[in-house]
């Protein structure tokens, strides 16, 4: 329990790539089907996990500790067919990030909603990061000052921890290392969102 942050990667299926009897009868349900693909899930099911994610031309962009991928339609309705949403960063509790989020992609609404992420918003938020952590170096009490007035903790229900302290610049320096690999490895075409579950 407790703030789980996603962002998400989403691209067409090629055309011919069909679901399984039981991913069929989950999208007819009008529900997205849910593929995971961590190491205590069935074989078959990591297998069938890259399958899509390799569909989707998503392999390299994917995150390795958050292994699943969500089939939805795809969003030209003239195709009627498949779009894999994979993860490609996660974070747990890293409520100022989160905050960052619900500010700049979802115009402050925190619903638990999925949310269109341009690029370069996720690029403004990497380089905020690092400036931040290349303060920290140099002057980590206007670094802490900063901090709270860029990227500010939020509280919430299981959040996590509302100081500026270790835990905080653990997020901060993770969050650039994520978004450099989002953005370097991620197919341009990709549609990017976020999506928080607390």
């Amino acid at each position: 329990m407790g703030l789980d942050m996603y962002l998400y990667a989403q691209r067409n299926l090629p055309d011919d790539f069909g679901l399984e009897f039981d991913e069929r009868r989950e999208f007819e349900r009008d529900n997205d089907v849910f593929v995971p693909g961590y190491k205590h899930n069935t074989p078959e099911a990591q297998e069938r996990y890259r399958e899509i994610v390799a569909g989707a031309g998503l392999t390299t962009a994917v995150d390795p500790e958050t292994p699943h991928v969500i089939v939805v339609s795809d969003e030209d309705n003239e195709r009627d067919g498949f779009a894999g949403r994979a993860v490609v960063a996660y974070w747990r509790k890293a409520n100022q990030v989160h905050r960052w989020f619900v500010v700049n992609a979802q115009k402050g609404v925190d619903d638990c909603g999925y949310y269109v992420v341009p690029r370069a918003k996720l690029d403004e938020l990497r380089v905020m990061c690092e400036t931040l952590l290349a303060l920290r170096q140099s002057d980590p009490e206007s670094a802490e000052r900063r901090a709270l007035e860029d990227l500010p903790p939020l509280s919430g229900f299981f959040f996590g921890h509302v100081e500026v302290d270790d835990w905080y610049w653990e997020d901060i320096a993770d969050t650039v290392k994520q978004l450099d690999r989002v953005l370097a490895e991620t197919p341009h075409d990709a549609t990017l969102t976020y999506h928080s579950s607390w």
